[in-house]
């Protein structure tokens, strides 16, 4: 915020309460009051056109709770902190439910005004870098599915200054949104080092990743540190987002569904090794499963569809070569189709794999549906 005043309203039905928090708040050099109010519907107007950054709000206003008042505002998405101001506690809970910075009680001290305008201060410098950091992502986008790449918007891959960077972005990327504490990302990531000396890889690791984003192109810091607690708080494009985008539609057009194939070209950071991730990769490969199960049980018989059919056929087998389930759908899609060269090609890679590889028999089931559709198939093709 620098040097700029915040801007602050008052809006109670008391006028010796205005008079009162507005004679502390004049008192505040970086505080400028812009406007003070005894009637809510009087003041909503004026603040939907010249919106103040933060507003002191009482609970029990006449012809309106103040809980009503942050809902409509809520609702029209002005931007505006509120901090409540009330005589009764009992409120508290509601109050921050409706997104309030703070909620003070009356009588209102004078350090605790001051806690409140700098807790507001605060919010405001994060949503003024977040909106900055914001504008600055849309020009990268990770790829993660495979190995870990972070490219412009030139399709310039950036380059990590160690292994341990690449990681540690990667981790706080998984857990966007989530503080993870000091202590955990060292147990995480060098759990058998010194706590000193751990300490000290963990601070050189956070700023040489800074500097790597601040290079890439983000010039606000994307990295927040609080309570001893470390966050990303950008909001990165990826394949990992559009995949999960595209995965939870209940229905699938042809173009969406190869898409997802085109996408899911591996697992998740299945090049990396990270152990952290195998939970969301396990999760994601799942899904991803599932909904080329979805999408065979509704256009198996579409002749329109054959192409995308085949595909999420082979895909299946890809991700679990030796799921039977799989194997015989792929057969009775090739009989299905009169595809029998491919499928004569299927069973012998299908004996190959079990006999040589795995050093078993065939499943029956396997042998059964082979020698049901595909010979009686060969012996028309040689009497005719």
């Amino acid at each position: 915020m620098g040097g700029k005043r915040m801007k602050a309203c008052i809006i109670d039905d008391e006028k010796y309460a205005v008079k009162m928090l507005e004679k502390m708040l004049k008192s505040m050099k970086e505080v400028e009051i812009t406007g003070c109010y005894t009637d809510p519907f009087t003041a909503l107007p004026e603040l939907r056109r010249n919106p103040p950054e933060v507003i002191f709000l009482d609970m029990e206003l006449g012809g309106m709770h103040g809980l009503q008042f942050a809902e409509k505002l809520l609702e029209e998405q002005l931007p505006i902190e509120v901090i409540f101001v009330s005589a009764h506690s009992h409120f508290a809970l509601e109050a921050f439910e409706v997104n309030a910075a703070d909620y003070l009680l009356k009588p209102v001290s004078k350090m605790r005004l001051e806690k409140a305008i700098a807790k507001v201060r605060e919010k405001l410098q994060m949503s003024k870098e977040f909106k900055k950091i914001k504008t600055d992502t849309q020009n990268l986008r990770i790829c993660s599915l495979g190995s870990l790449r972070l490219v412009n918007h030139n399709g310039n891959e950036i380059k990590w200054r160690t292994k341990k960077v690449k990681e540690l972005f990667a981790y706080l990327w998984e857990n966007s949104g989530n503080p993870i504490h000091k202590a955990k990302i060292i147990d995480q990531f060098w759990p058998d080092i010194d706590a000193d000396k751990a300490m000290t890889l963990l601070h050189t690791t956070v700023y040489q990743l800074r500097k790597t984003l601040k290079e890439a192109g983000l010039e606000a810091n994307p990295i927040l540190l609080k309570n001893d607690t470390y966050s990303l708080i950008a909001d990165f494009q990826s394949d990992r987002q559009e995949l999960q985008k595209l995965l939870i539609e209940s229905q699938y057009a042809e173009k969406d569904m190869l898409k997802i194939l085109q996408l899911y070209k591996a697992d998740y950071l299945e090049e990396e090794d990270y152990f952290w991730a195998s939970q969301t990769r396990q999760d994601l490969k799942k899904a991803v499963q599932e909904t080329l199960r979805k999408y065979l049980q509704q256009n198996w018989e579409k002749t329109t569809c054959e192409d995308s059919v085949e595909k999420c056929l082979v895909k299946l087998q890809q991700l679990d070569p030796y799921n039977d389930e799989y194997l015989l759908l792929n057969m009775n899609y090739f009989s299905q189709t009169n595809q029998f060269t491919k499928m004569l090609n299927l069973y012998q890679k299908i004996e190959r794999m079990y006999t040589t590889e795995l050093g078993i028999e065939v499943p029956y089931e396997i042998i059964d549906t082979y020698n049901s559709k595909f010979q009686p198939a060969k012996v028309k093709a040689i009497e005719s």
